[in-house]
């Protein structure tokens, strides 16, 4: 939430969908303002794969998707929950859970104020390709499990009145499980915004803001304390102009073994949005001390523009670290619709630490589905996520999905879904490659109570 004027309501929340395409998005969208509606989905897929002796082989799991979704005028409701039971067809092997998931959102809003709330928990491999993971988190290799929770709580107050503000609260744990890599240690994150604003004018806003982060690790790890403080404006320069300009101080607070290693500096952000009939150009300048306590400056200008038959947004930008260099950044969203077909492709890229290295962390997401009667439908996809270290030891890290997935409406609320998924991982020089096929029977159900 970023105060009173910018609050919007997130649009419909990603079904949960884990072992195969959970269709639960269809009927959740309907639902819209009234009565509650209930999304369910039992399927029964089976698999094989290879490349990893531990995990070659046939495996069958029963999947589970449950939603529910309840929305009012000034009140939105959902809750979304998906596992599944993942059985070794080869050799001696317990029935296992794979993969649970839970988000529970709630979101009630009026003329004065706004209030919203995101509980997450998901478990996942430690080297899972999950489109879910922000650009914040680095590829990881190796065996194991992760398990993620999180709480997100928000509020705005005196959005009408001359003088209002937010409060945005967040908790964030991390745990991992039987894995083989010493790097991987359990921690927590505790995070705190707050924003007062003073409408000066009409058309201009005074902000002052305090923002709050502490990481820390178990198993004497890495901790990290950081602490701002700034003043700044937003502006309706033109009809279709705004500006917003924040000046700061930070502080950073590095704390390994012990050792503490403290760095404070000033901060600066500048951002721009010209509207325009079309589309929009939008622009941001930051410098500010990353969570190692290293100065970190990135400008970005991007235009986004309406088309007859989808959307396209397109950016560019240049980074400087501590290092002096300065590197490019691309983002692009480009989605292209028929009666017949769809085609979507996404690029981001965004700096993050790890362990107190500068990576820079890409993303990479093209799918085509085409509709090929009536009953069926074929779908291909490249999903790519790439850690590039700026320094240290390690190079560079990626991984790559190649998916073709043909989906069939059986009977009614009836579908069968069969795919193959070739994966590329790859570690500084080390290459290694799986192939998966499946089959998946589904069933779903969906009605309002």
């Amino acid at each position: 939430m970023t105060g009173r004027g910018a609050y919007k309501r997130a649009g419909g929340l990603a079904a949960a969908g884990l072992l195969c395409a959970w269709p639960l998005a269809g009927p959740a969208q309907e639902a819209g303002a009234g009565r509650p509606s209930l999304a369910f989905t039992l399927s029964e897929r089976i698999q094989w794969e290879d490349g990893d002796e531990e995990d070659e082989g046939w495996t069958a799991t029963t999947g589970l998707a449950l939603s529910i979704n309840s929305a009012t005028p000034v009140s939105a409701l959902r809750f979304d929950a998906s596992a599944g039971l993942e059985k070794r067809l080869e050799g001696d092997s317990d029935l296992d859970l794979s993969d649970p998931r839970l988000r529970l959102t709630y979101e009630r809003e009026n003329r004065s104020s706004a209030f919203d709330l995101d509980l997450r928990y998901r478990q996942t491999d430690v080297d899972a390709l999950d489109p879910d993971d922000t650009l914040e988190e680095v590829v990881r290799f190796g065996r194991g499990t992760r398990e993620n929770a999180s709480v997100d709580i928000g509020f705005v107050f005196g959005r009408t009145a001359p003088v209002g503000g937010s409060l945005d609260l967040g908790y964030a744990v991390t745990e991992y499980s039987d894995t083989d890599d010493p790097s991987l240690v359990d921690g927590e994150t505790v995070d705190v915004t707050g924003t007062l604003d003073f409408v000066l004018d009409p058309r201009i806003t005074a902000l002052l803001r305090a923002t709050y982060s502490d990481t820390d690790e178990d198993d004497g790890g890495r901790d990290v304390l950081y602490e701002n403080l700034s003043v700044g404006a937003n502006a309706e320069v033109t009809p279709t102009l705004t500006a917003g300009l924040f000046v700061g101080y930070t502080r950073t607070t590095e704390t390994v073994g012990g050792v503490e290693d403290r760095q404070d500096g000033a901060s600066l952000e500048l951002s721009f949005t010209e509207d325009r009939p079309n589309g929009a150009w939008t622009g941001s300048f930051v410098s500010d001390l990353s969570d190692d306590g290293n100065r970190r400056t990135t400008a970005r200008i991007n235009r986004s523009l309406d088309l007859p038959r989808g959307a396209i947004s397109a950016g560019v930008g240049l980074s400087q670290g501590d290092d002096g260099d300065l590197r490019p950044l691309y983002s692009l969203a480009y989605l292209h619709e028929r009666p017949r077909s769809r085609l979507n492709l996404s690029l981001d890229q965004e700096f993050t630490t790890d362990d107190g290295d500068e990576a820079l962390n890409s993303r990479l997401n093209v799918s085509y589905s085409q509709e090929l009667t009536a009953l069926s439908s074929l779908e291909a996809g490249m999903f790519l996520r790439s850690t590039d270290y700026l320094g240290g030891p390690e190079d560079a890290d990626r991984q790559i999905d190649l998916n073709l997935t043909y989906r069939r409406s059986l009977a009614e609320d009836w579908s069968l879904v069969t795919g193959y998924t070739h994966r590329i991982d790859r570690e500084n020089d080390a290459t290694e490659r799986s192939n998966e096929i499946f089959l998946s029977v589904e069933k779903s159900f969906w009605r309002r109570f």
